[in-house]
Order: C-alpha cells, then sequence, then structure tokens
C-alpha cells in the first residue's frame, strides 16, 4: 500500500482494520431472520410516490397504504405529501371507511409521524400525531433505521397499489372524491387466496375488521396550529412567506 499507493499507514494499523471488517463481515453472515406474526387487526403504514394528471397537470402526488398483514388487504389514501397532517387526515378517512381503528400500526421510521434515531429506544412524535394517536387510542411503533424487513407487507403493498390502481396514470379532478372510492376498489383485488392461507384475502379481512378498536365518538380535526409573527409585508410561515394583501395592511389601534 506504501508503494503503490503512498498510504502512511504501518502494518498493526492495517491488521487491526482487516479484523474488524472480518468480524462485521461475519456478524452479517450469521444474522438470521424470523417470520414476523401478525395479529388481526394489526397493520404497517407506508407512503409510495405516484404521478396523476390533477385538474389537467401532470403532479407527482403520494399514496398512503394501511396494510393488514394478517389478511394481506391494503388499504389505500391519494395525499399531496407525507408529512403529520397528510398522515393522520389518511388515517382519518381509513378508520372512518373501516368502522375501527386498528390496535397497533407500525410506521416507517422516516414517516412523517415521528423518527426514531439509531439506538434510541422511543421514537420522537410531533404533536399534531400525539393528539391523535391519543384520541383514537391505538398504539403505534416504528421500523429501527435500516430495517425495511420489518415492514416487508406494506412495502410490497406500495408497490401493488401503484401498479394496479395508478397504472395509467389516472385524471384527478377532486383529491378527496379520488380518495373516498379507493378503499373500496383495493377490496376487489382481495379476491385471491392468501399466499399462506387456504383462504380468500377478503375472508380474512373480516377477521381484521371484527379486531378493531371502536371509533371515537367525535372525529378528530386535522389542524395544525402555531403562532407566527406577523409585519406589514406578511406573516413568516414555516418554509413560506404568507402576503398580506396592500388593503389589508391596517393598523390596528388599542
Amino acid at each position: 500500500m506504501r508503494d503503490e499507493h503512498g498510504a502512511e499507514v504501518s502494518l498493526s494499523t492495517v491488521t487491526r482494520a482487516v479484523a474488524r471488517l472480518r468480524r462485521e463481515f461475519a456478524a452479517e453472515r450469521d444474522e438470521a431472520f424470523m417470520d414476523l406474526v401478525w395479529h388481526p387487526g394489526e397493520a404497517q403504514a407506508d407512503f409510495g410516490e405516484v404521478d396523476v394528471l390533477l385538474r389537467g397537470v401532470v403532479q407527482r402526488m403520494h399514496h398512503f397504504v394501511l396494510d393488514f398483514p394478517y389478511s394481506n388487504v391494503g388499504l389505500v389514501q391519494l395525499m399531496p405529501g407525507e408529512n403529520a397532517e397528510c398522515t393522520c387526515l389518511a388515517l382519518r378517512n381509513l378508520f372512518e371507511w373501516l368502522g375501527g381503528v386498528p390496535e397497533r400500526i407500525v410506521f416507517d421510521n422516516a414517516a412523517g409521524v415521528g423518527h426514531k434515531g439509531y439506538g434510541e429506544r422511543e421514537p420522537r412524535l410531533t404533536h399534531l400525531f400525539q393528539a391523535f394517536q391519543a384520541h383514537y387510542g391505538f398504539d403505534c411503533s416504528f421500523c429501527n433505521p435500516y430495517s425495511g424487513h420489518e415492514k416487508g407487507a406494506v412495502e410490497s403493498k406500495v408497490g401493488m397499489v401503484r401498479r394496479k390502481l395508478f397504472v395509467p396514470r389516472p385524471s384527478v379532478w377532486s383529491l378527496e372524491n379520488f380518495s373516498a372510492g379507493l378503499p373500496d376498489r383495493c377490496l376487489e383485488l382481495a379476491t385471491k387466496p392468501h399466499c399462506r392461507k387456504d383462504t380468500e384475502e377478503r375472508g380474512l379481512f373480516s377477521e381484521d375488521r371484527a379486531a378493531l378498536l371502536p371509533l371515537p365518538g367525535k372525529r378528530f380535526d386535522v389542524v395544525t396550529w402555531r403562532h407566527m409573527k406577523a409585519d406589514r409585508y406578511g406573516v413568516a410561515a414555516p418554509g413560506d412567506g404568507i402576503a398580506v394583501p396592500r388593503t389589508g395592511r391596517t393598523r390596528a389601534e388599542g
């Protein structure tokens, strides 16, 4: 290495580095995975990206998938983003369509509702999602960083839904109306036998629905409230500035 690459290192340094790499490779080789067991009423959630023709203009949108691994049935909503507001709105729509709430939902670590850093035991949740979770009473957990195998079911469903429902590119005028019809279309795809159970997926999905928690008496308002500063030109919002019309620039007398 000194002769060919000019590396100013000693033999002992190289030996220690090689030994460390051998231990890491051996650990990866010996690592084993077990199939996760999913019970009725448990779900996984994740986002994917699709292109739609929104009011005549091609737009990159995000499809939210709530997958039930027990039955292998996934439900979809189309959203403009992947932040906490979009996640909570998609979940609320699906809860109301289902008539109940999953007992536990596993989220991707990169989801907009929260994030679990490497080595952290508890995720850091957004204030909006904390209130949403408390309102509907479900448990949630997050995948570990770089551990896609922990939510393989929903990742496969994200791709399947993209191919089945968004190819060719759909024409959308109202996101709300388009999303309202997506769960029924997803259920039409669940007529095949389960890959590991000799039962139709839609039949197993009835067990998922029977295990859901009841909906609360009132729906959750998916709204984020913020205190912002205003000057004579506008309001400073995160990432954007909201201009105040010239006709509205009046002084308030106290």
